[in-house]
Parts: structure tokens; C-alpha cells; sequence
């Protein structure tokens, strides 16, 4: 699928901030970052 370069950067950026918050050391930051990415699948 192509994409946009702008689009591209900023899912890229995105994905990352939630891998970031995946990691947190906080168990209900990573609840939180669980939760939202089962319903959005």
C-alpha cells in the first residue's frame, strides 16, 4: 500500500509513542495502552 511521505512519518512517530507507553514502567499506563489498541482491532 503506498502512503504518503507525511502520512508515513507520522504513523511511524505514532507507533513508536505507543510502544513507548507499551514499555511504561507504570502497570496502568500499559493497561491503558493495552486496552485501546484490542478495541481499535
Amino acid at each position: 500500500m503506498l502512503m504518503p511521505s507525511a502520512l508515513f512519518t507520522s504513523m511511524d512517530q505514532y507507533l513508536q509513542g505507543l510502544f513507548v507507553l507499551a514499555n511504561d514502567p507504570a502497570t496502568e499506563v500499559r493497561n491503558l495502552v493495552n486496552a485501546f489498541s484490542f478495541c481499535c482491532y
